[in-house]
């Protein structure tokens, strides 16, 4: 019986040596691994809206730059055409987040959406372009000042400016 001890034992290494070799063998499949398909079923797609203007421009550069790189999800940015659009396709939970006016978002803060800030594009990005007879403040009453919203800082910024010389706005 003693002589079947090594035989045995032999039987039983082969056994289990065969057993973790299939284990190994199902966790390849098509040369993708099962961990490998795993992380791809576990990729999420990040929704991030945004209106193509100077001001989503960090936003097409990192995605340009990084998008090779993205392990566990997908970048997928949303064009909108206007400032409502976008923001209420994100107070509706369309998109993941957005590239916005810093207006809009404290807006829709004071509204009790519950958004967070995670990075600021640019600052002090706003410049008031004026023709040449215009020289000082005081220059623009009575003349017409266009604004790209009146959801931007330029507004703000004016009816502050405006306010503080006592001018009568008209819109």
């Amino acid at each position: 019986m003693l002589k079947d001890v090594p035989k045995t034992c032999l039987i039983l290494l082969t056994l289990i040596i065969l057993t973790l070799t299939a284990c190994n063998s199902k966790e390849k499949l098509n040369g993708t691994s099962a961990n490998d398909l795993n992380i791809q079923a576990e990729v999420k797609t990040i929704k991030i809206a945004y209106i193509p203007i100077t001001h989503a421009l960090p936003l097409y550069i990192e995605n340009e730059l990084l998008k090779d790189n993205f392990k566990n999800f997908k970048l997928e940015l949303v064009k909108f055409g206007s400032w409502p659009e976008l923001a209420e396709a994100l107070n509706a939970g369309k998109v993941d987040g957005a590239s916005m006016l810093i207006e809009l978002a404290v807006k829709a803060r004071e509204q009790g959406i519950d958004l967070k800030v995670v990075a600021l594009g640019h600052r002090d990005g706003n410049v008031v372009v004026v023709s040449k007879n215009i020289n000082k403040a005081e220059d623009l009453k009575g003349k017409t000042f266009a604004i790209p919203s009146r959801l931007s800082a330029h507004n703000i910024l004016l009816h502050i400016m405006l306010k503080i010389m006592d001018f009568r706005i008209v819109i």
